[in-house]
C-alpha cells in the first residue's frame, strides 16, 4: 500500500510539475506579447485579444490546477484514512495474537505447575511406598525369623513327643506286665 501511495504521489507531483511549467511558459509568452505590443502598436488589437484568450487559458489553467490539487488532497486524505483504518486493524490484530499467546502461555504455566506438582506428589508417595517397603521387608524377616523359631520349637516338641512316647509306651508295657 505504501509503494502504491509513493507512486501515485511521485506521478501526481510529477504532473503538477509539468502544468507549473506549462504555466510558466504560458506566463513566458505572456510576457514577450507584451512586450511586442509595445513594439507594435498597429497589432494592438491582436494582441489584447492574444492576451485575453491567454488569459482565459490561464484561468482555465489555474482552475484545472486547482481542481487537481483538491482532487490529489482528497486523493491523499483518502489513503490516509485507508492506511490509519488498516493500521488500526493490524494493530488489533497484533493485540488479539499478543492477547492469544498470552492466554496460552498461562495455559501452559498452569499445566506445568500441575504436572510439577503431580511429579512432587508421586515422589513423595513413591518415597513413601519404599518406606513401606523396607518396613514390610523387615517385618516379613522378622516374622521369618520367627516362624523358623517356631518351626525349630515344633520339630523339638515332636521330638519330645516322640521320646515322651515311646516313655509312655514303655510304661504302659511295664504296667501290663505287672
Amino acid at each position: 500500500m505504501g509503494i502504491f501511495a509513493f507512486l501515485t504521489a511521485s506521478r501526481l507531483k510529477i504532473e503538477l510539475t509539468r502544468q507549473r511549467d506549462e504555466i510558466a511558459r504560458l506566463h513566458q509568452s505572456l510576457d514577450l506579447e507584451t512586450t511586442q505590443k509595445l513594439e507594435a502598436e498597429k497589432t494592438a488589437e491582436t494582441q489584447t485579444k492574444k492576451q485575453k484568450d491567454l488569459e482565459k487559458k490561464h484561468r482555465e489553467l489555474e482552475q484545472k490546477t486547482k481542481g487537481q490539487e483538491e482532487k490529489i488532497e482528497k486523493k491523499q486524505t483518502k489513503l490516509k484514512e485507508d492506511l490509519d483504518a488498516q493500521r488500526q486493524k493490524i494493530q488489533q490484530e497484533a493485540e488479539q495474537q499478543v492477547h492469544d499467546m498470552e492466554v496460552r502461555l498461562s495455559t501452559l504455566h498452569q499445566e506445568i505447575d500441575g504436572k510439577q506438582r503431580q511429579r512432587s506428589e508421586a515422589t513423595e508417595q513413591n518415597a513413601r511406598l519404599a518406606e513401606q517397603t523396607a518396613q514390610l521387608e523387615t517385618r516379613v524377616k522378622e516374622l521369618s525369623a520367627a516362624l523358623k523359631q517356631s518351626e525349630d520349637r515344633i520339630g523339638e516338641l515332636e521330638n519330645e513327643k516322640t521320646v515322651l512316647q515311646t516313655d509312655l509306651d514303655k510304661i504302659m508295657g511295664n504296667l501290663t506286665r505287672w
